[in-house]
């Protein structure tokens, strides 16, 4: 049998802390000069001036080279090469020389990152999300996401899927922190908070003493601060419930008074280069980042559906036993859009006054009520008087309709701009479903339990309006026919 060749077993390789060090410097590079896409090997060798094959083994710290090859890797990217970013080959390090495979992951792994994860929710018991789970890891460790954004309605799970995914990627970072917003705290407080954290029981300086520095200095000397660590550290940042600083009854996206220093947070993060990733979770989107995102760039938003039938079934399940068939299920499921939350609350409702019999609870022909109905209406109660109006006439509608269709409903002058401003809002705060298909007009529509729930507002809707005229006749009247309609069906 042919001998396999033996790798050498002697000369240097990188480090660890060198290639972090070298890693750093060659992604900060690729942004600067390569609008952030990937040196290839060719692209390596002649910025190194290195053979493609001596740029390979240099990376994979698997074979030894001389030293003065690592010299020349380190000048080509304006580093000094020091004693602390080499070793000999042999000497134990995360599995290099003994053996065992290296990760393809371009970060080296850390046996006991910090953690502190706060009030973050027990995902020990979770079901579904694999592919979503599997996209979001792929963008943190190998696209290299500096700001990703989970968007989704209330109760769909944002925020489990981020505690699952900080976990399961918690050793590619030295630093793991989740954070809830919930109780809208002023973005001076989360950064000492933050900082306090990262200083790891070290004393850090925070004193806001001199009466002559302001708030807003003081907070973009905490910014700085934060961004400082985000790029000498591998830290993993998760801030949960964004939308609790985010505006009511205002187009989507704006905040409130008071917050908006947090835009500036977002946007250098998502703008300024670090090694470190910040994911949010939101049920709207804050808008800085429909301007800073793409399918290629480092700032990515990512909407979540709801469960799919396996998931879900596995759900409720775990609640208790009940009298039914899966298809009796599926339809509940399919009613609610797959709503973690919402099938909860279900289950233990059919479970408690139906003793598990589905359809008993099917019989009730109610299916928003107690939470469900608290949930929503948290949602509907942040829309602008457009956005509400919208929604009205799609609960009347029913069917999906078009922009045009829209517009006839409602009568009063709407410019085109201000409809489609409002269509937009309520599509980032994922309240409305878009339907397309070949040689016809996008077509709207919301989904069956947010209907169910306007449903008892809209008979008010189209009977009382602010100013009587014929204009609000003829809505009232069209509103009419149309709900007459729809309760023959």
């Amino acid at each position: 049998m042919e001998k396999h060749k033996q790798k050498r077993r002697r000369g240097v390789i990188l480090s660890l802390a060198g290639l972090n060090k070298l890693q750093e410097a060659k992604y900060q590079a690729e942004f600067q000069v390569n609008d952030g896409a990937r040196f290839t090997l060719e692209e390596l060798s002649y910025r190194t001036q290195l053979a493609p094959f001596t740029v390979s083994k240099v990376l994979a710290r698997e074979e030894g080279v001389d030293k003065q090859t690592l010299e020349y890797f380190f000048r080509a990217f304006g580093l000094e090469l020091t004693t602390s970013d080499y070793q000999r080959v042999g000497n134990s390090e995360s599995g290099v020389g003994n053996g065992e495979e290296t990760s393809p992951n371009p970060y080296p792994l850390i046996p006991t990152p910090y953690c502190d994860w706060g009030e973050a929710v027990d995902v020990s018991i979770f079901f579904g999300r694999t592919e979503e789970l599997t996209q979001l890891e792929h963008w943190i460790l190998n696209d290299r996401c500096r700001l990703i954004v989970l968007l989704g309605m209330g109760g769909i799970g944002k925020s489990s899927l981020s505690v699952k995914l900080a976990t399961q990627i918690q050793t590619q970072f030295e630093f793991v922190v989740w954070r809830s917003l919930r109780n809208s705290p002023s973005l001076l407080d989360l950064l000492t908070s933050l900082l306090k954290f990262f200083a790891n029981g070290q004393a850090i300086n925070l004193s806001l003493n001199d009466s002559n520095v302001l708030q807003e200095d003081a907070t973009r000397l905490r910014i700085a601060k934060l961004m400082e660590h985000l790029r000498s550290h591998r830290c993993l940042i998760v801030l949960d419930n964004v939308e609790s600083i985010l505006a009511r009854h205002e187009h989507s996206g704006h905040y409130q008074p008071g917050y908006e220093d947090y835009k500036e947070l977002l946007k250098q993060v998502g703008e300024t280069f670090h090694q470190s990733c910040v994911v949010l979770t939101s049920r709207e989107k804050p808008q800085e980042i429909t301007i800073l995102e793409g399918e290629t760039l480092p700032v990515r938003s990512l909407h979540l559906p709801g469960l799919c039938t396996g998931a879900a079934l596995e759900l409720v399940r775990t609640k208790s036993f009940f009298c039914g068939s899966d298809a009796d299920w599926q339809n509940l499921i399919e009613h609610y859009s797959g709503n973690p939350l919402a099938l909860k609350i279900i289950a233990t409702t059919i479970q408690e006054l139906f003793d598990g019999d589905i359809k008993e609870f099917q019989t009730q022909r109610t299916t928003v009520f107690g939470s469900i109905y608290d949930l929503l209406e948290q949602q509907f109660y942040r829309l602008s008087a457009l956005e509400k109006d919208l929604m009205y006439w799609l609960t009347i509608n029913r069917e999906p309709v078009t922009i045009a269709e829209l517009r006839e409903d409602l009568v009063l002058p709407i410019s085109s701009m201000k409809l489609l401003e409002a269509l937009d809002s309520l599509s980032r705060r994922n309240l409305i479903e878009k339907k397309s298909a070949p040689q016809t007009s996008v077509q709207f529509t919301l989904q069956p339990v947010l209907m169910d729930m306007l449903q008892k507002f809209v008979q008010r809707y189209v009977v009382k309006f602010r100013v009587g005229g014929d204009k609000d006749k003829e809505t009232r009247d069209k509103g009419i026919r149309r709900q007459g309609t729809r309760d023959k069906e």
